[in-house]
């Protein structure tokens, strides 16, 4: 993408003025407008995770008409990341999330390895179990 990052604005009055990850907070959400003009922004990222869907929605009106390009950045809070594919369809974030265990090459592959590992569990911990029965009756005593 290439990207340069000019700043970024946040409402929390905390963060204002300082830099984060090398990057200064210039302002408030709400000077977006004016932020884009004097920096010469051609596109917006937006990244709010976690933020409601109507304001995502306001930031996202700040600044239609105003940028070449708005991009936002979709909380992925709670989205399990192994077997998802992200897609472009025109302009539109799509993930793709498959669910391995449905096809039965997969089923009988985890199956084979679940017997695999039970029997290495087994034959690895039998000896130790016997060892420690004897052990156990060897030395116990019974109190009259």
């Amino acid at each position: 993408m290439g990207y340069e990052p000019v700043g970024f604005l946040d409402d929390d009055e905390a963060k204002l003025g300082k830099t984060i990850g090398g990057v200064k907070v210039l302002g408030k959400l709400s000077e977006i407008k004016s932020w884009v003009k004097e920096k010469k922004v051609g596109d917006v990222v937006i990244a709010m995770p976690g933020v409601p869907r109507e304001k995502l929605l306001e930031v996202v009106s700040l600044c239609e008409g105003v940028v070449d390009e708005i991009r936002v950045i979709p909380d992925m809070f709670g989205l399990a990341t192994v077997g998802v594919k992200a897609e472009d369809l025109d302009g539109i974030l799509l993930f793709d999330m498959e669910w391995n265990l449905a096809k039965p090459h997969n089923i009988f592959v985890k199956r084979v390895i679940d017997i695999i590992l039970s029997s290495l569990a087994i034959a690895i911990l039998s000896p130790l179990m016997l060892f420690i029965s004897i052990k156990k009756n060897f030395f116990s005593y019974q109190v009259s």
